[in-house]
């Protein structure tokens, strides 16, 4: 207590170098835990939506996640019915699943044919009631819930189209596209594939200009499993914007059904993926094993592969990856900071007060007394420090909030606050106890310097 006393009394004597010591501790502490939180927030909204879109594990053919996209068909799942039944009556999978749904991708093309376009395209069927309850997933119940597929509640003919898809085929008018180009303008398709006058003929005995329920329609072409054209007359049920270009200039979303009426015609139906969401990802290292015994077990004459959603997604481990190194980086930067300044400060404090030191070391305090007197000085300006620090986050981050200041993440469908936090109890427990510990060891080297001083030495140092 008399050390701590002591400690206390001697940084209130230069109280203007004692603040702006502390001053630095507070901002390594503040940068620390507000870009912390902002960082933990934006991986939470990348594992949300990743995993309300592909499900934490998908069950493929072995080779189809590397070759499947040139030919879905030839590496599509036999039994999965059979499949979905055993994951959900197994005593352990039943517990832990949320969501196991059975999806198909493949590629065509599709056509308006009354307006003379078409372009290459991508279908993706699922069971939309599946898919709207894979957008409510959120094991922390700090996300709004996704928005329901616009499939929910059509008939097997109805289909969704991307925003860039509908803007090629010109249904602009329909649903309010802008940036489109003229029907009427020369040369306005002359880009666009053409479709030999055999499939375009079969085309236009399917596809009529709109639907009974007054729904724009058009036609999408595909190859069945055995190489021989078909085609499916759909009707829009309503244009999405995807995030990526690439995918929304592409996309057309279908029933399940329809999809392998297409591709399978009467042949017994396959999928290309088995998608299966759990309660928390915590459970999917145990859920990924017992997944792989069950279906070694029960399906050994299909080669499946088993992936979980941060390896069919890259995005996310490099956007993840990214934040972590930024993170790493502020902090490195912070710790480089409040070391310089603790350690300039207490090597000050010791030059200054040399004469006490000789007078304290001819009374009979030992050498490990000093060290411990100027430890513990060093350990008052951290512990201040980090507190305050810890305290400025919070009011920070609370301010920003209040100012109704918004943006929309990477990732993430919906905007949300600037700062959503300040990192939380782990991080602010690690944040304190790191502070402390640095501002402790940057004093150590002066408080050694200042044991060693010889006693006559130090005290005719003027």
């Amino acid at each position: 207590m008399t050390t701590l006393r002591l400690a206390l009394r001697n940084i209130a004597r230069n109280r203007r170098r004692s603040i702006a010591t502390i001053a630095a501790i507070m901002v390594g502490a503040v940068s620390v835990l507000l870009f912390g939180g902002f960082s933990r927030e934006i991986q939470y909204g990348l594992l949300v939506e990743s995993i309300r879109q592909y499900g934490h594990l998908q069950v493929q053919q072995k080779n189809y996640h590397l070759f499947g996209s040139a030919d879905p068909t030839a590496y599509s799942i036999r039994e999965y019915e059979r499949m979905i039944e055993a994951i959900r009556t197994d005593e352990m999978l039943s517990s832990t699943v949320r969501v196991v749904s059975p999806s198909l991708q493949f590629g065509g093309i599709a056509g308006n044919f009354s307006a003379g376009r078409s372009r290459t395209a991508m279908g993706v069927a699922v069971i939309p009631a599946d898919v709207d309850r894979m957008q409510q997933w959120d094991e922390r119940g700090v996300t709004a819930p996704g928005e329901r597929l616009l499939l929910t509640g059509t008939d097997e003919n109805s289909a969704m189209i991307g925003t860039g898809l509908a803007r090629a085929l010109q249904f602009c008018e329909q649903f309010a596209i802008d940036q489109c180009i003229d029907g009427d303008a020369e040369n306005a398709g002359e880009n666009l594939p053409a479709l030999p006058g055999d499939i375009l003929s079969l085309a236009a005995k399917e596809a009529g200009a709109s639907s009974d329920s007054g729904r724009p329609r058009f036609a999408f072409l595909a190859a069945t499993a055995q190489g021989a054209p078909n085609i499916a007359d759909l009707e829009i049920a309503g244009v999405t914007s995807v995030s990526s270009k690439a995918v929304d200039d592409v996309l057309v979303a279908m029933h399940l059904s329809q999809a392998q009426q297409l591709i399978y015609g009467r042949e017994a139906p396959q999928i290309t993926a088995l998608v299966v969401q759990l309660e928390r990802t915590e459970q999917m290292p145990a859920a990924r094993a017992r997944l792989a015994a069950l279906l070694d077990e029960q399906f050994p004459d299909q080669a499946l592969a088993i992936y979980d959603f941060a390896e069919l997604n890259p995005y996310f481990g490099q956007a993840t990856g990214f934040l972590k190194t930024i993170f790493a980086f502020i902090a490195v930067l912070m710790a480089l900071i409040v070391a310089f300044s603790v350690s300039n400060t207490m090597s000050m404090i010791v030059a200054e007060r040399t004469n006490e030191i000789g007078t304290l070391r001819a009374i009979g305090v030992r050498r490990s007394g000093i060290r411990r007197l100027f430890i513990t000085e060093g350990a008052m300006f951290g512990i201040v420090g980090a507190a305050l620090g810890v305290l400025a986050a919070v009011a920070i981050a609370s301010g920003v909030n209040v100012s109704d200041i918004r943006w929309t993440p990477p990732g993430r469908g919906e905007p949300t606050d600037l700062v959503t936090g300040w990192g939380g109890p782990g991080l602010v427990a690690a944040t304190l106890f790191a502070l402390i510990v640095l501002a402790i060891a940057s004093s150590w080297w002066s408080a050694r310097r200042g044991a060693k001083l010889i006693i006559v030495d130090a005290l005719r140092h003027a």
